[in-house]
């Protein structure tokens, strides 16, 4: 499962690295936190759903709750700092 999540993690990260290419700079990081966040998160979260649910009955929605938020706090610092470099804007001629 490691190799589905790294691989959908990269497409995901991919696709929205070249929305923010246009926004800011060294977008190309976005795929590397992208993937990271997506397989680091499947791995706390199964760990996680272990300890906390052992007979495997966990809500869908409680199960994504919880991989949502682990996703967040691991791709959150690599959003806030490409957004702390974003793309010059150039002066348009009249």
């Amino acid at each position: 499962w490691v190799v589905g999540v790294s691989v959908y993690g990269t497409v995901l990260g991919v696709l929205q690295s070249l929305v923010l290419r246009r926004l800011v700079m060294g977008s190309n990081w976005w795929v590397l936190g992208s993937t990271t966040g997506w397989i680091m998160a499947g791995l706390v979260f199964g760990l996680v759903s272990s300890i906390l649910d052992p007979s495997g009955r966990m809500p869908p929605v409680v199960a994504w709750a919880i991989f949502g938020a682990l996703y967040v706090v691991i791709t959150g610092p690599v959003l806030v700092w490409l957004l702390l470099h974003p793309v010059p804007i150039t002066p348009v001629e009249k």
